[in-house]
């Protein structure tokens, strides 16, 4: 991905660093999406590794990185209605 991309590439990550140690994982995605961002690529990622932000490893708005968080709050309820 890092090789191939243009500007004009959309690129869409799901779980990025999925199976790696935090440490690690926080490092490659944080180095990827620094790569991208100056590529000026399209990317959607999702990852679970939220302190890429909380410890400012990337920052909102800089490079045309945009951070968002989506949280989704499903009630406990023991009916099978949806």
């Amino acid at each position: 991905i890092l090789r191939k991309s243009t500007e004009h590439s959309l690129i869409l990550i799901d779980e990025f660093g999925k199976g790696t140690a935090p440490a690690s994982g926080i490092a490659v995605i944080t180095s990827a999406l620094q790569r991208l961002a100056e590529i000026k690529c399209k990317v959607v990622c999702t990852t679970h590794f939220l302190e890429m932000f909380s410890l400012c490893l990337l920052e909102d708005c800089k490079n045309g990185i945009k951070a968002v968080q989506m949280s989704i709050h499903a009630p406990e309820s023991n009916d099978d209605e949806a």
